[in-house]
């Protein structure tokens, strides 16, 4: 799951976000649901899933799905939640097609290179006597 219910009630007002799923019993799960397969499918055959963390950004992209589609439910679609849907979905499909990645923050960064200018010593000194 890239995002549950609470995210959505700390992201969407609670009076109204009631008046979104007053008529409809279900629909936050229903609604959540969508969003988080969406995203699955979309990050499937390019991400080893369950991601061990959620990025926010992904997390972004699934509150934005939601909120659409509770707007959508009450013909309420404005101009802004239309654009912020058509960001998140752009936003998933170059996550989709690589043009975006996500990052695995639970490995911690490497450096290119443990060793520098470490040489090995080819000659042994008494060689080097000879000359």
């Amino acid at each position: 799951m890239f995002i549950e219910i609470e995210d959505i009630t700390n992201y969407i007002p609670d009076d109204r976000l009631s008046e979104l799923t007053s008529d409809v019993e279900g629909v936050m799960t229903e609604v959540v649901d969508y969003a988080n397969d969406i995203v699955e499918v979309s990050l499937r055959g390019r991400y080893k899933l369950p991601l061990n963390e959620v990025p926010i950004s992904i997390k972004d992209v699934a509150k934005s799905i939601v909120k659409y589609k509770l707007y959508e439910l009450k013909d309420a679609v404005t101009e802004d939640i239309l654009f912020q849907y058509n960001n998140a979905m752009k936003i998933l499909n170059e996550f989709a097609v690589g043009k975006k990645l996500i990052k695995d923050i639970s490995k911690p960064n490497r450096p290119y290179s443990s060793v520098i200018n470490k040489r090995t010593q080819k000659y042994t000194q008494e060689f080097l006597d000879l000359y």
